[in-house]
């Protein structure tokens, strides 16, 4: 056996054939005749498995067929070749031999990768070219087989260790992220109280680990997410103002604390509403200015948003928006500035130990900023400092779609529809989440019953019929998913709204939850008003079904 590094197997079989047998006038299907004896001479000294198909069947194999398969020369010769493979893979080799004995091109060739049958019935990986040549007088088919059973072994191992490493983020995802919400949730609701200053410093100092340790998780997953290429795009109008403000709003304590100006600069050339994946720039923006924050104690951090043409290279019909994020930080050395953007990487700076973190923001930010089909860079700012600048291709509203995207944003922040005097059916396993939602749902003005797991769940509804069920998804006895399955399937229920809960953060879980039935999502930990919001929109949305349907039936 060789390695693939060796020979490559790609090559053209009549390429092999000429090259191998040159001296005995061989030229493939549209010339001279192949000399067997030369052939099985030659042939027989090769290092990769050759095997000679007529009228479907064997009639010449190499000694690396018969050591690859365990087979005799007895054995193979007059065996169908198809018999040879392994069943799984079959039909997909007869169709290709097919397409090659019916090609009317001269270049017919074809490289395959399947699996063989070996005597013992094991099957065993190959890489082979196939090609049609004339042997004694008639058309036959020429194989030229390479051994890669090792390499797809280790392919398949690689691939399940990286599954399990996927399978375990997730769980500890959830394990950490439940535990988050009651943290978050509580101080969120405590801050509501009438505090002392010191009381209410202690609330915000608490919310902040909080964030800093869900940041931490979030990057881990989106690293592994991106890994294992599970990131999809979500392409949807938004307002980049509006975007910004926020950021500037929440991050504005953070701010003050390092007694750092914090500036926005938004050029009156960007529209009032793009199309773009506004989770992703809201990540990587909100890397930047948390690096940004992180290493600058006085000074200013500047957010600037432009239309920039002069280091675009994107089509006419796109809007090139580029974002930057400028501080007088410590800077970078030129040094490390080149490896900035590779995960785990840290800035080596002894009076800045405090501040070290995972490494993972800035590797995130531009493998989702390479996704978006943009690209991300950085410059030292003059004098001290550092600038992050990002360039992203989008796409500028029409009005028809500014007016549907201006009222789904109106409900998503503003939260329109009144929640309060709803039934709320929450359920829920892990007390402190199900009394900290309660709370929540309470402060809204909503009357809840609580159930521990679906079961409790489904005899509640015997009894009662909810406005809308919050489902946690991952509970003992009867799980969220199990729970959904039924209420869809009754008649009397199916039409009640349900949101998904759940700690599991991976893109194929919210695919999951809305194909079991649940209307909407969120992802633990969340906050007051992102459970409103979610509220509105579900209890809005079956409102103006039910309203529908009453005019058809007037």
């Amino acid at each position: 056996m060789i390695s693939p590094k060796n020979i490559n197997i790609n090559l053209h079989l009549c390429g092999i054939v000429r090259k191998s047998f040159g001296s005995f006038g061989v030229r493939g299907l549209n010339g001279v005749e192949i000399n067997p004896a030369a052939y099985m001479e030659m042939a027989n000294s090769a290092q990769v498995g050759l095997l000679v198909v007529r009228d479907e069947k064997i009639v010449f194999v190499n000694p690396v067929v018969k050591k690859t398969t365990q087979y005799s020369d007895t054995e193979l010769i007059g065996m169908y070749y198809a018999d040879l493979i392994f069943e799984e893979d079959r039909k997909f080799a007869i169709n290709t031999v097919n397409k090659i004995i019916k090609a009317k091109r001269k270049d017919n060739a074809q490289s395959v990768r399947l699996r063989v049958l070996g005597k013992e019935k094991n099957s065993i990986w190959i890489k082979a070219g196939i090609n049609k040549f004339i042997w004694q007088g008639k058309e036959a088919l020429l194989f030229s087989a390479m051994n890669i059973n090792d390499l797809c072994k280790a392919e398949e191992k690689a691939r399940l260790a990286n599954l399990a490493k996927n399978e375990f983020l997730a769980h500890m995802s959830h394990e950490i992220r439940t535990p988050l919400l009651g943290i978050s949730g509580f101080c969120e609701l405590f801050s509501q109280e009438e505090l002392s200053s010191r009381q209410k410093e202690s609330v915000e100092n608490i919310r902040y680990c909080t964030e800093q340790l869900l940041g931490l998780v979030s990057n881990i997953l989106d690293l592994s997410r991106i890994e294992a290429r599970q990131v999809a795009m979500n392409q949807k109008p938004f307002s980049i103002k509006s975007m910004i403000e926020h950021m500037v709003q929440s991050l504005g304590i953070r701010v003050d604390k390092n007694k750092v100006d914090l500036q926005v600069e938004i050029s009156s050339e960007i529209p009032e509403r793009l199309i773009g994946d506004e989770l992703k720039i809201r990540q990587v923006l909100n890397n930047l200015l948390t690096n940004a924050i992180k290493f600058t104690e006085e000074g200013y951090i500047k957010i600037i948003a432009e239309r920039d043409d002069e280091n675009s290279t994107m089509l006419p019909a796109v809007f090139p928006l580029k974002i930057s994020v400028c501080d007088s930080g410590i800077g970078i050395s030129h040094k490390k500035s080149r490896d900035i953007f590779k995960a785990f990487v840290q800035l080596d700076c002894q009076q800045n130990m405090e501040h070290k973190g995972a490494g993972l923001g800035l590797a995130i930010s531009k493998q989702l900023v390479e996704i978006m089909g943009g690209r991300i860079w950085y410059e030292p700012e003059q004098g001290n400092g550092s600038a992050f600048s990002f360039l992203l291709p989008m796409q500028e509203v029409f009005t028809e779609e500014c007016m549907e995207s201006d009222e789904d944003y109106l409900l998503e922040n503003t939260g329109i529809i009144a929640v309060s005097g709803s039934n709320v059916l929450l359920v829920e396993d892990i007390g402190v989440n199900r009394k900290l939602i309660k709370y929540m749902l309470e402060d809204m003005g909503c009357d809840v019953i609580t159930a521990r797991n679906g079961k409790e769940c489904i005899e509640i509804l015997h009894k009662s019929s909810p406005d809308l069920i919050l489902m946690d998804m991952q509970m003992p006895v009867m799980d969220g998913y199990q729970a959904t399955a039924i209420i869809r399937e009754s008649p009397k229920h199916r039409r009640i709204p349900i949101i998904a809960l759940t700690a599991y953060a991976f893109s194929g879980d919210v695919d999951r939850c809305l194909q079991a039935g649940c209307n909407s999502y969120l992802s633990k930990p969340f906050t007051r008003e992102q459970l409103c919001q979610s509220l509105n929109k579900c209890l809005e949305r079956e409102t103006a079904q039910v309203g529908n349907a009453s005019d058809l039936n007037m």
